[in-house]
């Protein structure tokens, strides 16, 4: 939910340089939902640790964060996954996909 309501919020979004795109499709028997930034992007490295709880790009001061791996097991849960494409300087996008209801 944060990553479709802050970088619309009026305040300011340190994270992006633009307010990003959100992107739905459907077809082949799922629906992808695609929520995109701007931003600084993401190296291999931390990407391979977005679903960690215990791994932050925010120093031993922050706790470790369950928002991510939450989410996911509730994705997985209903049949579906999250992918990320990013790169360092281009931003980043999350994709949920999941089965149409219904598809054959």
């Amino acid at each position: 939910m944060n990553c479709i309501v802050f970088p619309y919020c009026p305040c300011p979004y340190p994270y992006s340089r633009s307010p990003g795109t959100i992107t739905t499709s459907a077809g082949d028997g799922e629906f992808r939902v695609a929520i995109s930034d701007t931003g600084a992007g993401m190296t291999p490295e931390v990407q391979s640790q977005l679903f960690n709880p215990a791994f932050s790009t925010k120093g031993a001061r922050v706790k470790a964060g369950m928002g991510l791996l939450v989410s996911l097991n509730i994705v997985q849960n209903h049949g579906g996954r999250i992918e990320v494409d990013s790169a360092v300087g281009s931003g980043s996008t999350f994709t949920v996909i999941g089965p149409c209801p219904g598809a054959s």
